[in-house]
């Protein structure tokens, strides 16, 4: 599932960069083509998603919420 929206996620960054001449287009098209740039980008997404779930755990024992 993180595949597509990392994919998205990568295109609009290299869309941005490219639309304020950060990369020519060229670049920005073999950018946004690789798939390990797109792992790189799923894999920071699924740490994001990890990392909120465990803090919200840590948040729901500090103030004795139901677990």
């Amino acid at each position: 599932m993180l595949g597509p929206i990392s994919r998205i996620i990568l295109r609009l960054i290299v869309g941005f960069l490219v639309g304020k001449a950060v990369f020519s287009a060229e670049d920005g098209n073999a950018l946004s083509s690789d798939p390990e740039i797109a792992a790189l980008i799923e894999m920071a997404l699924a740490s994001a998603i990890w990392a909120g779930t465990e803090g919200w755990y840590w948040l729901a024992k500090r103030l004795g919420w139901a677990t």
